[in-house]
């Protein structure tokens, strides 16, 4: 595969691959195209899905050492609101995801340890995986509305990338959690990290991709990079 300019150095594999077990949704995938088992990042989208700027950010993650793997929640419904969709669903979709990378379909993948990034809505759902032995949480939230509830009730190493907040905001979250590095970029909107949004901020999202690939690389192990 060719390199594209900004995504990183390594030569990735990417596309569409269904589940292996009911309920066969899809996953867009993207790992380095090299043998080795490689550390997994699972991405969870909030509620616009898996979009082209969501798929560009898994190839980025790739390009830098890691196995992405991004699941379609909405696989059995509209596409709409998540918090709509039951949370024991989603968390079983996710498990299903998190079993399979531990089996012959992803030789390529090591999950013992893995890191979640969650994005927007999709933040409640990441940290609740990420809860699982040997996760930790990447998150950048739309909003904090009860999100130190989420966090105090399912711990994992976590690294807090917030737009659209105040400091102050942010210090009150991370204080009831009690856990955790919180970056605010108070000049930047909550959807500051995705490229497909209004809110996009170019300098605020390169720094919090490089604090993102830091807190991977200070808890998983890269192959051959």
């Amino acid at each position: 595969m060719s390199l594209v300019d900004g995504e990183g150095r390594v030569e990735i594999l990417y596309g569409v691959s269904p589940l292996p077990l009911a309920p066969f949704f899809d996953v867009y995938l993207a790992r380095p195209d090299f043998a080795g088992a490689h550390p997994l990042v699972v991405v969870v989208a909030g509620d616009a899905g898996v979009t082209p700027s969501l798929r560009a950010l898994c190839r980025r993650v790739a390009r830098n050492g890691y196995a992405a793997l991004a699941p379609d929640l909405f696989h059995s419904q509209p596409r709409g609101s998540i918090a709509a969709i039951a949370a024991d669903r989603i968390n079983a979709d996710l498990d299903a995801l998190l079993s399979v990378t531990r089996d012959e379909w992803s030789r390529w993948c090591a999950s013992d340890r893995f890191a979640v990034l969650g994005l927007g809505d999709g933040v409640p759902a990441a940290i609740r995986l990420a809860s699982r032995p040997g996760g930790a949480a990447v998150i950048s939230p739309g909003s904090l509305y009860e999100l130190d509830h989420v966090l105090t009730a399912h711990p994992a190493p976590l690294l807090a990338l917030v737009g659209g907040r105040s400091s102050e905001e942010a210090r009150v979250i991370h204080d009831s959690a009690g856990r955790g590095e919180w970056v605010v970029y108070a000049g930047a909107g909550p959807g500051f990290f995705d490229d497909g949004s209004e809110d996009y901020h170019r300098p605020s999202a390169e720094d919090a991709f490089k604090r993102l690939i830091a807190f991977l690389d200070g808890r998983l192990t890269r192959v051959g990079v």
